[in-house]
């Protein structure tokens, strides 16, 4: 994850003393570096992405978010937001399980728009409801690097995203790929999705330059970084 998200105090002595001591540090993102400054050897390696296989379904009327039902992942304010943008007939489907699903529901069930809000719970095949959505909404308020963001894109779904830290604004391009918003800002998350929803033209074209992510984050063009990372430490 990023350098803030390890809070043990035990473990934040450990990583001082150890990781200067490393023949390596490889971290995810490139605004990480700056906690690494005394690090000899820094490898900046984002994660690599599996494609999915193709389910041939039908873009649906979904907004999708993923992840561990947890207060960092700010689902709370994904629906606040879609309660707020002009939706019309569009559902909003979350994926996951976590501590917070009691307090997701009852938020859920005092919603305006309760019968177009689900939680679908922990799902096996999370690519299956990546290639029916539309639109995916990353609403974390940290993050390292969110491998859901990027599994979203490469199958096909326009993606907003708060700018939160680390992550999301060295996957999108904003305006381009994805839509990046200022971390925390609801209101301008409600307007993005009243946006992306109004415009097809404009949603499937951040969609099919979403799908190029495949090609950044490649296994084998991942693979290739750590060998060539091995490659120096073999001189």
């Amino acid at each position: 994850s990023n350098y803030d998200f390890l809070k043990s105090r035990v473990w934040r002595a450990v990583r001082k003393v150890v990781y200067p001591l490393s023949n390596v540090v490889t971290i995810l993102t490139n605004a990480d570096a700056v906690n690494y400054k005394k690090i000899e050897r820094l490898e900046v390696l984002p994660n690599p992405l599996t494609p999915f296989e193709p389910s041939g379904a039908a873009r649906q009327k979904i907004v999708l978010g993923v992840g561990r039902l947890t207060r960092s992942k700010g689902f709370e304010r994904l629906i606040e937001a879609f309660n707020e943008a002009d939706t019309k007939d569009w559902r909003l489907i979350i994926v996951g399980e976590g501590d917070e699903k009691e307090a997701l529901l009852r938020l859920i069930a005092i919603s305006p728009k309760k019968e177009f809000i689900a939680l679908a719970g922990a799902q096996k095949d999370v690519a299956s409801f990546y290639f029916i959505s539309s639109l995916f909404v990353l609403s974390s308020r940290e993050e390292g690097f969110p491998m859901v963001l990027c599994e979203a894109m490469s199958c096909g779904c326009a993606p907003i995203a708060f700018d939160c830290k680390t992550g999301p604004s060295e996957i999108i391009t904003d305006g381009e790929d994805g839509v990046l918003i200022r971390e925390g800002d609801v209101k301008a998350l409600s307007a993005s999705l009243s946006l992306l929803i109004a415009d097809d033209e404009k949603r499937e074209r951040i969609a099919n330059e979403a799908t190029k992510i495949k090609d950044k984050l490649g296994v084998l063009k991942i693979a290739a970084k750590w060998e060539g990372i091995f490659a120096k430490l073999e001189k």
